[in-house]
């Protein structure tokens, strides 16, 4: 189902290994022991960041880790559900996402670089399903909300999805934790409103039928592998690997020093930062076979 080893700054090593519904945790000498995650039963992907261990399957929320602690709330895990996980430089990658009860196949969003720079793990998203409006104000109310805690910053995007001022606005300040100011003002009372909030991330070109099917690295850039696409993001610009197909399996990602491999239905190929090139012509008959 997944595994992954959880090297600490203080030296302390676990393995974490992901079985059935639950997760494993093995401490490198004697004992292994169930967490009790409660997961549905599919596949799990896993990585490191600021001495955190990330699992993500996109059924359950996210599940963080410390080394002794699984946390349940707060900033670490308030991001939205993902099918995939990278660690690329200062920021850990998310993709494929479900939040708001709606599934973006082509998106991903990162962690956030103030937070790291302060050992926190945050990913300035918020959303929520009572949103307070009033006619002609910019102000906005979220009971329960963490807009401060969670990191959310003066220009984040702002999506009203349900309700009479449904749109996307603009934050100005961050006023509370359960309090924002718009640029934007809104012109008529509502409660009750679904939100989302956040700018930590992009879409890797359309929401279509070629999704997201994994992540990868090269060169400190993230690779974004569609089916049919390949993409590297640099964290300013995202630009498409020409001519270059993506991979049916995250897990046939592979980098070896400056190469990275992958698996597609036409073949094996090799990314060296520039280009993919098709590597597996004498073996194609076994592959077409598959």
């Amino acid at each position: 189902m997944g595994i992954k080893n959880l090297i600490k700054s203080d030296g302390t090593e676990k393995f974490a290994v992901a079985y059935g519904n639950n997760i494993g945790i093995f401490d490198g000498v004697l004992t292994f022991s169930g967490q009790g995650r409660n997961l549905a039963g599919t596949k799990v992907e896993m990585d490191i960041f600021l001495d955190y261990l990330v699992a993500v399957n996109y059924s359950n929320a996210n599940q963080v880790y410390d080394g002794s602690t699984w946390f349940t709330g707060g900033a670490k895990t308030r991001m939205p559900i993902a099918q995939y996980i990278k660690t690329v430089g200062t920021r850990m990658y998310i993709a494929d996402l479900t939040y708001i009860s709606t599934n973006f196949r082509s998106r991903v969003w990162n962690s956030d670089e103030e937070g790291a720079s302060n050992n926190e793990l945050k990913w300035a998203y918020e959303s929520g399903t009572n949103l307070s409006q009033t006619a002609f104000s910019k102000v906005v109310t979220s009971a329960n909300a963490g807009f401060s805690a969670y990191g959310i910053k003066t220009g984040a995007l702002f999506f009203i999805t349900t309700g009479a001022n449904a749109g996307l606005y603009h934050v100005d300040t961050v006023d509370a934790d359960q309090q924002m100011t718009l640029v934007e003002e809104l012109k008529n009372t509502a409660t009750g409103s679904t939100y989302w909030v956040g700018s930590s991330w992009f879409d890797a070109r359309t929401n279509d039928g070629d999704i997201i099917k994994g992540l990868g690295e090269n060169d400190n850039k993230l690779l974004v592998f569609k089916r049919e696409s390949l993409y590297k993001y640099d964290t300013r610009e995202l630009k498409r690997v020409r001519g270059s197909p993506g991979t049916t399996s995250n897990r046939s990602i592979v980098n070896i020093r400056e190469q990275t491999y992958f698996f597609h239905d036409s073949g094996i190929y090799r990314y060296d930062g520039v280009v993919a090139t098709l590597i597996s012509r004498p073996i194609q008959d076994w592959i077409d076979a598959i």
